[in-house]
């Protein structure tokens, strides 16, 4: 059955997992009705894996391709494709995200039951990291300087150490993560996350500011300011590679982008607190790149 659902993947340097994620989407037995795949400029552009799917699948589902001729950065490529979405619920899909069976009707059948109710702008399912199957931090407790301070710079992984806790600033919130039944929570990753098209772009979607990184936090900051709602429906999950255009990088993260995405955070949402943490950051930087010389 077609479910009046747009999934939204926004790729780059991600072929080796985009049909794989695709098939996923397309098999269900409740197939969304539009699938935008937005390419960010990649060095080999997806558009054959697209169309072989759609010649030899029998692919039910209308699949739109977009091709930008620049990288954008994520929040830039989400605010600009959704727009031109079919439907009112859009489901922001990482390209190396590989969601399980009925996961995306269910997310659907429950934002829409409840969106008058509980005034909900987006909902969340389990993310699980592909390697071992265990469930992936997603959920974000409420903020505060220390645990910024904590959990963006080094003194995670050294009291990590000495004490024991990976997650000593409480940044994560584990306690809804381990929720069997939905629950409304502060923010989450929009690695695999159903908005409401209409809301999200009423309240200017996702900033521009983030080229990547951060880009949900800060709208689910936004989100809850305006009043709306962000839910965790655990019953919906798929499986996550993570880092899937970074999987060159031994990081599996894109350094630069991290590193700005977190000072503009910082100083956006915290003023002069979060400039001293980016002075902090700062430090740090340099002396890394003092003890690589030296290591030299």
């Amino acid at each position: 059955m077609e479910i009046p659902v747009s999934v939204l993947l926004v790729t780059y340097n991600s072929n080796e997992f985009l049909k794989k994620a695709l098939l996923r989407v397309i098999r269900a037995k409740n197939y969304p009705g539009e699938i935008i795949v937005f390419d960010n400029n990649s060095m080999v552009k997806p558009k054959k894996i697209i169309e072989d799917i759609c010649q030899k699948r029998n692919c039910a589902s209308e699949i739109r391709y977009v091709e930008s001729e620049k990288n954008l950065g994520f929040a830039r490529a989400v605010n600009k494709a959704i727009i031109s979405s079919k439907y009112k619920w859009v489901l922001l899909l990482n390209p190396d995200f590989f969601v399980e069976s009925e996961s995306i009707y269910l997310l659907w059948k429950y934002a829409l039951r409840r969106y008058k109710k509980n005034r909900i702008i987006a909902v969340g399912g389990k993310i699980c990291k592909i390697s071992d199957r265990r469930i992936t931090d997603s959920i974000v407790n409420k903020l505060t300087f220390l645990k910024l301070l904590i959990e963006f710079t080094s003194l995670k992984k050294i009291l990590h150490k000495i004490i024991g806790n990976d997650n000593i600033s409480d940044f994560w919130d584990r306690t809804s993560l381990g929720s069997s039944v939905p629950i409304k929570v502060n923010a989450i990753s929009a690695c695999f996350l159903l908005v409401n098209r209409d809301d999200f772009i009423s309240i200017d979607g996702f900033d521009d500011n983030y080229f990547l990184y951060l880009e949900d936090l800060d709208f689910s900051i936004k989100a809850n300011k305006f009043g709306y709602n962000i839910y965790y429906f655990p019953r919906a999950s798929g499986f996550h590679y993570c880092g899937g255009s970074s999987k060159d990088n031994n990081y599996k993260i894109d350094i630069p982008s991290w590193s700005s995405s977190k000072r503009y955070f910082c100083k956006k949402h915290f003023k002069v607190a979060g400039q001293i943490i980016s002075y902090i950051f700062d430090t740090e930087d340099y002396l890394i790149k003092l003890k690589n010389i030296i290591l030299k």
